[in-house]
């Protein structure tokens, strides 16, 4: 079985195709961020695992919770880095992330 780490990257690299070709489609869009994901760090257990992705720019970060199933790792959730916390720090009484540090997009 791949890591969470070669689960994750063999993603961001179909995601990217698909943004390349979507790109021919809508020329008129600004790409350039697209398909510039990369793996910061991927951690992982028997059974689960957590990969943290580069986002367009600081503060931007997205983290992958991975789940294992039988025939490999599936993304149970995605979720962003609080801008708000990124920049402020932390806060237990933050309204997007409540000092997790991490929210839902």
């Amino acid at each position: 079985m791949k890591s969470a780490r070669q689960f994750v990257e063999e993603y961001l690299g179909k995601e990217a195709h698909f943004w390349q070709v979507t790109a021919k489609w809508l020329p008129g869009m600004d790409w350039k961020q697209a398909g510039t994901a990369r793996v910061l760090e991927a951690s992982e257990s028997d059974d689960e695992a957590i990969a943290i992705v580069s986002g367009p720019a600081e503060g931007y970060d997205m983290r992958y919770l991975l789940e294992c199933e039988a025939k490999g790792w599936v993304i149970a959730e995605v979720q962003r880095e609080c801008g708000v916390c990124h920049f402020t720090g932390r806060n237990k009484d933050c309204q997007f992330c409540h000092g997790e540090g991490w929210c839902k997009p």
